[in-house]
């Protein structure tokens, strides 16, 4: 059991390492958006985490949009400390949104507001 815990917290840090290698490169908040579009594809259980977010936000009175633009705005440590969440976990939820949004867009649905 503790390999498998390993395992998925190298790939959780190799997923933050990619993500902040990807933010330092960017030259502005949308190249950030874009390059972090086309580099993670969301998996089945990120629409469940995204769900589970949604509702914790909203038990502790914080604006969704607010948190995702912060996380692609401020410095990962200044993040972590004013919202006291992972920021490698918040960018992953992020894309997850940004997905469901497109997709809605591409069948002609209004996203609704968070």
């Amino acid at each position: 059991m503790t390999e498998i815990i390993d395992f998925l917290q190298r790939r959780d840090a190799q997923f933050e390492q990619q993500v902040e290698r990807l933010f330092a490169m960017a030259n502005s908040h949308s190249e950030r958006l874009e390059k972090l579009l086309a580099y993670h594809a969301p998996k089945p259980q990120d629409y469940s985490y995204f769900l589970a977010f949604i509702a914790y936000t909203k038990q502790r009175g914080i604006v969704v949009k607010d948190v995702f633009d912060d996380v692609l705005r401020l410095p990962k440590h200044q993040f972590e400390w004013q919202y006291d969440m992972k920021w490698s976990q918040v960018v992953k939820l992020c894309v997850t949104f940004l997905t469901l949004a497109s997709r809605a867009e591409v069948v002609g649905e209004q996203p609704r507001s968070l």
